[in-house]
């Protein structure tokens, strides 16, 4: 049966301050707190006025749940209050906060959004994470880390409940690289979708060339301005990196497309790949062509001449790996690094290069060891 009677007051908080004048003419306040155990501690300060005695109690009351009121974040803050905060301090890419805010609404909230800070602990967080595929898992635990270090450094909580949480397992992911077989039918399919003169989707074969020439991204790609295009180089700007721009050189096969794009636009529009606006291409629109490339070469009927190798798996990432592959079997892990963007070297070598494919040549090496091995014949 249940009691009626005041509510639990939640773990880390404390109850109102009330106060009283004594004889001496002092203040005392007092409270209680409820300790991050659960259990109830009576906190009392005293003071010359009454709200120099609450100032004082307030602060021990504090003091003893570990935690630090600011002016938006308490231990008694929620998940979703955290996030929030946190998310409107962030300074990444608009297109980093978008998902992040779509991994708290679609996961976070419904799971564990309204616990209070002092009451998430790194079972429960376990316990969120498992339940969740792979993929959610790496993006709420990515998310609910750098949140609740912003709260530690604000001094909301004296540890972060994720650090000791599992970290999503490993993918089973293999990057993959176009054979030039390969990009030759990709360029064939893509070819074949415009011929149809299927309106603003004519453009998709200049558009490969360019992601096929810089290995940048399709979002960055869409961005792209004239003003970017000089001759045989252009400037990027890296949107998921925050807006970090980098000057690459063309191949011969981009500048053509650039031409043959500018030529087709007539350069009226401030962006290389238009959609008949001042506005860029959003992204959803190209991958959209490429989807009905697909279908159109798929659907196109009996060929006659040499079997085509099957491309249904490629998409636009698939050229910004293929580049990572090239220029690291080429010529280098750093030059492909450079190239892409990357911060880092080991970013590009461990997502975007194929290794199935690149043994360098060691006959060099292994003939002077190993001789011509006369001795071994009869």
């Amino acid at each position: 049966m249940m009691t009626r009677g005041r509510p639990t007051t939640p773990v880390g908080t404390f109850g109102e301050i009330g106060t009283t004048q004594l004889d001496s003419g002092k203040w005392l306040a007092n409270v209680t707190v409820r300790l991050p155990s659960g259990k109830g501690k009576r906190i009392r300060r005293t003071g010359k006025s009454e709200a120099e005695a609450k100032r004082r109690v307030k602060a021990a009351a504090v003091d003893a749940t570990g935690t630090e009121d600011t002016d938006l974040l308490k231990g008694s803050s929620t998940v979703n209050q955290l996030i929030d905060v946190w998310l409107n301090q962030y300074d990444g890419a608009a297109s980093s906060i978008d998902q992040y805010r779509s991994t708290a609404r679609v996961h976070i909230t419904p799971a564990i959004g309204s616990l209070r800070l002092v009451e998430v602990t790194t079972p429960k967080l376990e316990r969120f994470f498992r339940s969740l595929t792979r993929s959610r898992w790496q993006a709420s635990r990515t998310l609910l880390s750098n949140a609740f270090k912003y709260a530690v450094r604000m001094g909301v909580i004296d540890h972060n409940p994720v650090t000791d949480t599992s970290p999503a397992p490993a993918s089973d992911f293999t990057a993959r690289a176009l054979t030039p077989v390969e990009l030759v039918t990709v360029r064939r399919m893509v070819r074949h979708y415009a011929d149809q003169g299927r309106s603003f989707g004519v453009q998709l074969p200049e558009l490969i060339e360019v992601l096929a020439g810089t290995g940048a991204r399709i979002s960055d790609v869409c961005v792209l301005r004239w003003e970017d295009v000089d001759g045989d180089r252009a400037t990027i700007t890296d949107v998921k990196g925050g807006g970090r721009r980098r000057t690459v050189m063309l191949p011969p096969s981009t500048v053509a497309a650039l031409e043959r794009q500018r030529s087709r636009t007539f350069g009226w529009d401030p962006y290389v790949f238009t959609h008949g606006s001042a506005e860029p291409v959003r992204r959803q629109q190209p991958q959209q062509w490429l989807r009905w490339a697909r279908k159109v070469w798929a659907d196109r009927g009996q060929v006659f001449g040499p079997v085509e190798p099957d491309v249904s798996w490629v998409t636009f990432h698939t050229f910004r790996r293929s580049v990572a592959t090239w220029l690291a079997g080429e010529v280098s892990v750093e030059t492909a690094t450079l190239q892409l963007g990357h911060l880092q070297a080991a970013t590009t070598e461990g997502h975007y290069v194929d290794r199935s494919g690149m043994v360098p040549d060691a006959t060099a090496v292994l003939g002077k060891i190993l001789g011509n091995g006369t001795e071994m014949a009869e």
